[in-house]
């Protein structure tokens, strides 16, 4: 996860080289809606 000075997600990425289903692989494609986001009280309700 890349942040600026204002806690500002400007980026983000993650891999998983094992998972127990594949249906797990798609959950990297979710983290783009916190693209934006501000870190800080409730920013995770935010999506």
């Amino acid at each position: 996860m890349v942040v600026d000075e204002y806690l500002v997600v400007k980026d983000i990425k993650a891999e998983m080289k094992a998972t127990p289903f594949g249906v797990c692989l798609g959950a990297q494609d979710t983290l783009s809606g916190v693209i934006g986001l501000r870190i800080g009280p409730g920013w995770t309700k935010k999506n």
